[in-house]
């Protein structure tokens, strides 16, 4: 899921924000709205086990956790949703929102697991802020990378979260079954007239 907001510096509405101002330290305008739109969509498509977020998306997944773990957040923040708390979150580059009107997100702590990557030569996100954010979760794993503010790629990362994700959830991951056999006529194309017309 993309940020609510174009970005005003992108006029063709490729560039997305979470919102506006100082996520570090500041109140951030659009923020609510942003928390909103999130929750909106994991009530009408879920229930999901966790969530997954990169710097600024990372923060809002984080609050977005936060608030399904305990009514009086949601109610103090005017949040509304039967959502069930998530499972788990994974958050690259992932930070704390400092601002006064969002102390109750990690008061007293966040106890969704959650796995947080940081970059060792990030300098958008530095790793202390990362830590300060495990400091206000019951169950946290930092797991550093070398590299910059970005999402890492790499096939340990990949494993890494498997590993974690399987650990939470308890299943076992499978084999990926075998394809059957090639079709031997091609698909009719599918429209709403004859899923009504055939039901």
């Amino acid at each position: 899921m993309d940020g609510p907001y174009a970005a005003e510096y992108a006029p063709d509405g490729h560039a997305r924000l979470w919102g506006e101002g100082d996520f570090h330290h500041g109140a951030v305008r659009g923020l609510h709205y942003t928390v909103c739109s999130v929750l909106a969509v994991i009530e009408a498509m879920g229930p999901f086990a966790g969530v997954m977020g990169f710097s600024v998306g990372a923060a809002v997944a984080v609050a977005v956790a936060s608030l399904l773990e305990l009514r009086h957040r949601r109610e103090e923040l005017r949040y509304q949703t039967r959502h069930p708390p998530l499972q788990f979150v994974i958050a690259f580059s992932g930070f704390m929102l400092r601002h006064e009107s969002y102390r109750s997100l990690y008061r007293p702590y966040i106890f969704t697991p959650m796995l947080l990557f940081v970059g060792e030569l990030d300098t958008v996100i530095p790793e202390d802020a990362t830590h300060q954010l495990a400091g206000r979760c019951a169950c946290a794993k930092i797991v550093p990378f070398f590299g910059t503010h970005h999402v890492p790629q790499d096939l340990i990362t990949a494993q890494r979260i498997v590993e974690f994700i399987v650990g939470i959830l308890g299943c076992k991951p499978t084999q990926p079954r075998p394809l059957g056999r090639p079709l031997r006529r091609p698909l009719q194309p599918t429209t709403l007239e004859t899923i009504l017309e055939n039901p």
